[in-house]
């Protein structure tokens, strides 16, 4: 996951002698052409449209995704079209797009759709790609090393698992009415997602697993009920470089015996 926009600056400096001052150069307006070109080309190839179907109660709307490549995974909603239930608040989609699969949850806005929050689907996601992938948001990244824990994230510790965990259920009940200035008696439906990341680490073995377990709360006209979705993923080091291995193995240890 390391590509992405490549800057490019072209410095070009004559000089006329010794003793004489330098002399900027010109660029050429075909290289100079030539050079957009190229970045274009790049860009264009580092970014991949799909289409997505959006499920809703009573209605389907089709809307585009953009995913590309750079520090991590970035996914943006550029465009949605047909009618969507006004009291519909999130919608949940899927997208596959070279060999990567993405679970979407859309909310709707005023100004249309913003993402909820994005998982990979393993049915049919590339083993290194999604490990890849978690790796970005359970550590933080500097220069491309990994330099500790994302604070965004709760984590504890029994035996040798790791949870890390976003939110619980209610804190994002809370958030999600906050931001939408709602209360439950005031929604047909409503889903709550809590997403958390079990990870356990053998330092003999080298073997870190990482498992998605997803929670959704849905209250339906006063009815509440919780959905169990649970992913595992199991990945031993080789998906890992040598690199990653040690700083991931000296993070996740020093974790162990902190807590």
């Amino acid at each position: 996951m390391k590509r992405g926009w490549i800057a490019l600056w072209v410095g070009l400096a004559g000089w006329g002698g010794i003793g004489c001052a330098p002399e900027t150069a010109t660029l050429d307006p075909a290289i100079e052409k030539q050079l957009v070109e190229e970045m274009e080309t790049e860009r264009q190839q580092t970014e991949t449209t799909i289409q997505i179907t959006t499920l809703s109660n009573d209605s389907t709307s089709v809307s585009r995704v953009q995913m590309w490549e750079a520090e991590g995974m970035k996914i943006s909603v550029t465009e949605s079209t047909g009618v969507l239930p006004a009291d519909d608040l999130t919608y949940s989609v899927q997208a596959s797009s070279n060999g990567l699969g993405v679970d979407v949850w859309l909310e709707k806005t005023n100004d249309g759709f913003s993402i909820r929050s994005y998982t990979l689907d393993s049915s049919y996601a590339q083993p290194a790609s999604e490990f890849a992938f978690w790796m970005q948001f359970l550590f933080t990244w500097r220069d491309g090393q990994i330099v500790g824990l994302n604070p965004a994230y709760r984590f504890t510790k029994e035996g040798n698992t790791i949870t890390a965990s976003l939110m619980d259920l209610e804190e994002a009940e809370a958030d999600f009415m906050e931001q939408n200035d709602r209360t439950v008696n005031d929604l047909n439906r409503v889903e709550i997602y809590k997403d958390e990341y079990v990870l356990t680490f053998d330092r003999q073995e080298d073997w870190l697993s990482l498992r998605c377990l997803r929670d959704r709360l849905m209250e339906t006209n006063g009815s509440v009920s919780v959905v169990n979705t649970e992913t595992t993923w199991m990945k031993t080091a080789p998906f890992l470089s040598k690199e990653e291995q040690a700083q991931i193995g000296q993070i996740v240890a020093r974790l162990l015996e902190d807590q």
